[in-house]
């Protein structure tokens, strides 16, 4: 890029300073250091040699533009991400600071994040990652088509239980599907509860879990086991409650990371 900028430099200059100065340009090319010097008026002052100024400000014509390797996508790319972070922005100004998680501390990692917290001699553990996470919020019977569709992050997440005997407890989660619970064809009564979550898979290991331990499906698993394990879940705080704090959290979190995103994406293309 630099080679560029210098072969574009003296090519301007050549066309716009007496024989003298071009003749004096030539000379010290090979020691030249070029610097480009933006202003409102379009007047740049570039050329050092030998340490010394050599080149007087100058009027900058339309051909410097060949000296910046933006493409037409470049250009189109900047002008949809000015907007689309225009309206982000003001999308996070009507949200009033960053949701908590009722009980838990929260510590993050990137797009990590662990919720812990202490039960007695327990120590309760949540831990999630928000990549891929977003999708479009259902609609809402009644709406209109066209209306702004709300992006909600559901990740799956990890619960593990640590009564601090060096075993741990843990369940597999992810958000269950309520759309597509029917009572009349699944066999529930009508003013049957749905939890907003379900487990998985289950395991019980000592230190680091690895793919030798045992891990049971809930595919597989008695009923009753099921609906025990879920109530263990449900009296250490891993309940509706929660589960609404969490996908409040996360996607606050998500569209913090996506904005974050676009301002560097943005900042990358721009860049000579």
């Amino acid at each position: 890029m630099a080679a560029i900028i210098r072969k574009c430099v003296l090519s301007t200059v050549l066309k716009h300073f007496n024989k003298g100065s071009a003749h004096l340009l030539k000379q010290g090319v090979q020691k030249a250091r070029t610097q480009c010097f933006h202003s409102a008026n379009g007047v740049r002052s570039i050329w050092q040699v030998n340490g010394l100024l050599t080149a007087r400000a100058f009027a900058v014509p339309q051909t410097w533009s060949v000296c910046k390797l933006h493409t037409e996508v470049d250009r189109e790319l900047t002008k949809f991400l000015d907007k689309e972070i225009e309206l982000e922005e003001k999308s996070a100004q009507t949200k009033v600071g960053m949701p908590s998680i009722k009980d838990f501390d929260v510590t993050a990692d990137g797009c990590d994040f662990t919720l812990k917290k202490k039960m007695g001699n327990e120590k309760i553990s949540v831990m999630f990652n928000i990549n891929g996470s977003a999708d479009a919020d259902q609609p809402v019977a009644g709406s209109q088509e066209g209306e702004d569709v709300h992006m909600v992050s559901k990740p799956p997440f990890r619960v593990e239980i640590d009564k601090g005997s060096g075993e741990i407890l843990a369940f597999q989660c992810m958000f269950a599907n309520t759309d597509e619970v029917e009572p009349e064809t699944s066999g529930q009564p009508e003013d049957a509860i749905v939890d907003l979550f379900e487990i998985q898979d289950v395991t019980l290991h000592k230190g680091e879990w690895k793919e030798s331990i045992y891990t049971m499906s809930s595919e597989t698993m008695d009923g009753n086991l099921y609906d025990l394990l879920m109530d263990l879940l449900d009296e250490r705080g891993i309940n509706d409650e929660f589960i609404n704090d969490l996908i409040e959290f996360s996607t606050a979190q998500e569209h913090d990371k996506y904005l974050e995103f676009l301002k560097n994406l943005n900042t990358f293309v721009k860049k000579d």
